[in-house]
């Protein structure tokens, strides 16, 4: 009996599916319906699936339905994501070519280009319109599978990744060195405002670490030539690695730990701050400590870490949180990680208490 409410739960999903592809691609029209049908019986249509999934999903047994349905682990169908937010839409609003996005996503689209997202056409006008046939559906669909659905949100949106995709271009190719630095400047401002910026940024961009951080490389010894776009590419990197997701991807990179370690050394003051905080938001992970633990990171770290205009900015910050992490080198680590983690222990209890306050 299980197995057949279960089975039939699947059919209904799957002719949602269906009936929802009708609706969003087609205008709710098919082979099987005819012209004169149009979008409303299709729409009636999947509103009676979601209620016959519902009674049925109610003579499951818990078991079957939590396991397969809390919103931890439920998939939103792509019909409900908005392309451009990658997530389930709370305000779905359609476009002159008829596409659905999210509001203020589509919004902030609609600002500077005049072409659809998905189709690419040329749009006959910016004016969108509440979409109140997939809002009504998503709510149902969320009623169904006990998802919480979010709530619209005024806050702002950054650029996409066709434009993230660009700034790397400018960054990586061989331009002057203003227009490197300017779109350097514009991707650090868009990682460290806009949470979105990182969460895509090494997910949906191809080689975005490599092309981030090949002008530094390049430059060899003369990392610090230009000292704004150093910065302003080591603290894009410390933003894109506050993410949980992708402290692996960077700090696995073969280019990251180097650059960072050598920016320890050379650079100006906020240029190493922001260096030696990208370390610790990667050492987080215990798998990336090995890889930052070699004696030359650490050797950098005790030579920052010293230094006067440091002690307020960086001393403070690992002494909240640091020794520990030093602990862990100086009893794991070859004999010379082990005296320069052993140094920079020193270092703490010499300077005093832990800090207070707001993270650096």
């Amino acid at each position: 009996m299980e197995e057949s409410t279960a089975a039939n739960a699947a059919t209904l999903r799957m002719e949602l599916k269906k009936t929802m592809t009708e609706i969003l691609d087609d205008g709710g029209v098919s082979e099987d319906r005819g012209e004169t049908d149009g979008a409303l019986v299709a729409v009636d249509e999947a509103v009676r699936i979601l209620n016959r999934l519902r009674e049925v999903e109610s003579k499951m047994p818990d078991s079957a339905t939590s396991s397969s349905s809390p919103a931890s682990v439920l998939e939103v169908p792509k019909e409900f994501k908005c392309m451009l937010s990658r997530a389930i839409m709370s305000e779905p609003v359609v476009i002159a070519s008829g596409q659905t996005y999210e509001k203020r996503y589509i919004q902030q689209w609609l600002m500077y280009k005049v072409t659809c997202p998905k189709t690419k056409e040329v749009l006959s006008h910016r004016l969108w319109v509440p979409n109140h046939v997939i809002a009504e559906l998503i709510t149902e669909w969320c009623q169904v599978n006990k998802y919480d659905l979010p709530k619209p949100s005024d806050a702002p949106v950054g650029l996409f990744p066709d434009d993230i995709d660009l700034l790397l271009e400018r960054i990586s190719s061989p331009s002057s060195v203003e227009d490197k630095t300017g779109a350097a400047n514009e991707l650090r401002r868009q990682t460290k405002r806009f949470a979105d910026v990182p969460a895509f940024f090494v997910a949906e961009i191809p080689e975005s670490i490599t092309r981030l951080l090949t002008p530094l490389s390049a430059l060899g010894e003369d990392i610090d030539s230009n000292p704004g776009l150093q910065k302003d590419i080591i603290t894009a990197l410390l933003y894109i690695s506050c993410l949980e997701e992708n402290k692996t991807a960077v700090a696995q990179h073969p280019l990251a730990i180097p650059l960072l370690t050598k920016s320890l050394k050379q650079g100006i003051a906020k240029t190493r701050r922001n260096s030696a905080e990208a370390l610790w938001e990667l050492s987080k992970l215990d798998s990336n400590k090995i890889l930052i633990g070699n004696s030359e990171t650490l050797e950098a770290l005790v030579h920052v870490i010293k230094e006067d205009h440091f002690t307020a900015a960086i001393g403070a910050a690992y002494r909240r949180r640091g020794t520990k992490w030093f602990q862990k080198f100086a009893t794991q680590g070859s004999q010379r990680t082990v005296a320069e983690a052993e140094a920079v222990l020193q270092w703490i209890k010499k300077s005093g208490p832990s800090g207070t306050g707001a993270e650096p």
